[in-house]
């Protein structure tokens, strides 16, 4: 039986950790699995499938403990896989991507490119031009498979990376849809929950962070407040911006309030939780309002559960997943960070929100539309494909 390691920087609760954490499920159930981290300062925010190990090696401090820190684990992740006999694997996310590769002892590489490396704002400076001019390509273009999650990302590989079209392998993100359904029927707090079936609730999920735009979509709220008095906006997550989008909603005279619970105020900064999805399926309007994505889990998790969604046309993802026909998502149009608050496009971003809370026919076919989508990823027909890679390059 192979014996495969998966490698993650750590576990966090982002869409490329939840994707190594399903993966590793699903080649629990054929394989020895081995899932490594490059410390354990957080628990695991999804199930894990096979044993956990740790490096232990931090990576905080200056430029020089920076250096050290990835021998470090360059050096210990090699002896984890002599050790463990791996003959296959495979990284999630820049970072681990290099302590794979760097630690190769003749097992087969994989790496999986969760999005954008082209369009990602924090690769930028002195740094940012070696990554992208030196690492990534010897990388990318020396391992055995590069997986990516949409064919942008794939045509981003080969042109700025010289990676070789047989080396790129697309598989989408999978998603187990029964599962997700049954996560989103957990219930609220009875009082609230009744109170938000009495609401227009928008919802979003995502780190509190620049590239996710949350200041425009309360910019945009605020638009839609003036014409729905009973709107209300629940942000679903936990980061550096909290303090920035509390200042952005006093701004145009909206409450908020940190959780929620009764009275609701105008904006719910719900907080970081377990379970998202249960936020997901009260609300009447899910928003994608970033400005960069590889392939955004939450939105084909809020279409799974009943949700109709509208998304920015960003690089990439949404575009992929909804197409531009609008009919199973409506696409938006993507503000750079940065930009000013009062943004043109915050008023048909306040449009499209209300023509899906005001048009039962619209919303209904978004719901309908939505979930068979969705369910052209579901775990049964896109998980295959790991194993037919894994048997591919390591017969």
């Amino acid at each position: 039986m192979k014996r495969v390691l998966i490698i993650l920087p750590d576990f966090g609760f982002g869409g490329a950790e939840k994707s190594a954490a399903a993966v590793s499920r699903l080649l629990a159930q054929k394989y020895f699995v081995h899932f490594l981290v490059f410390n354990e300062r957080s628990q695991p925010a999804y199930p894990i499938g096979g044993n956990i190990h740790s490096l232990q090696v931090d990576g905080g401090g200056g430029f020089l403990n920076k250096v050290v820190a990835f021998i470090t684990r360059v050096y210990r992740a090699r002896l984890l896989k002599g050790k463990l006999q791996i003959d296959v694997s495979i990284s999630f996310l820049e970072g681990a991507d290099y302590v794979n590769f760097f630690s190769c002892r003749g097992e087969k590489l994989i790496c999986s490119i969760r999005g954008s490396k082209q369009h990602d704002p924090n690769i930028v400076g002195a740094l940012g031009w070696l990554r992208h001019k030196i690492l990534m390509p010897l990388v990318y273009s020396r391992v055995d498979a590069v997986v990516v999650v949409n064919p942008s990302i794939a045509q981003e590989m080969k042109k700025f990376y010289r990676v070789s079209e047989w080396r790129i392998v697309p598989i989408f993100n999978f998603y187990d849809i029964p599962a997700l359904q049954g996560v989103a029927s957990e219930p609220l707090e009875a009082d609230v929950e009744k109170e938000l079936e009495t609401r227009q609730v928008i919802v979003a999920v995502g780190r509190l962070a620049p590239e996710k735009a949350f200041d425009h979509l309360i910019s945009a709220f605020n638009l839609v407040k003036s014409r729905l008095n009973n709107a209300v906006l629940l942000l679903v997550g936990s980061g550096s911006e909290l303090e920035h989008l509390i200042l952005t909603a006093t701004k145009f005279g909206l409450t908020y309030q940190m959780g929620a619970s009764l009275p609701l105020a105008d904006v719910c900064f719900v907080g970081y939780q377990k379970n998202p999805l249960k936020w997901v399926k009260r609300a009447k309007v899910f928003a994608l309002s970033s400005v960069i994505e590889g392939f955004p889990n939450v939105l084909l998790e809020a279409m799974a559960v009943g949700t109709p969604v509208l998304a920015t046309d960003c690089n990439y993802g949404p575009r992929e997943v909804l197409h531009t026909d609008n009919t199973c998502g409506l696409l938006m149009d993507v503000i750079a960070t940065g930009t000013a608050i009062d943004h043109p496009s915050h008023g048909k971003w306040a449009d499209y929100i209300i023509r899906i809370l005001t048009d039962e026919q619209k919303r209904n076919e978004l719901i309908t539309n939505g979930y068979q989508r969705a369910s052209e990823f579901s775990e049964e027909k896109i998980s295959p494909q790991w194993f037919q890679l894994i048997e591919k390059i390591c017969p």
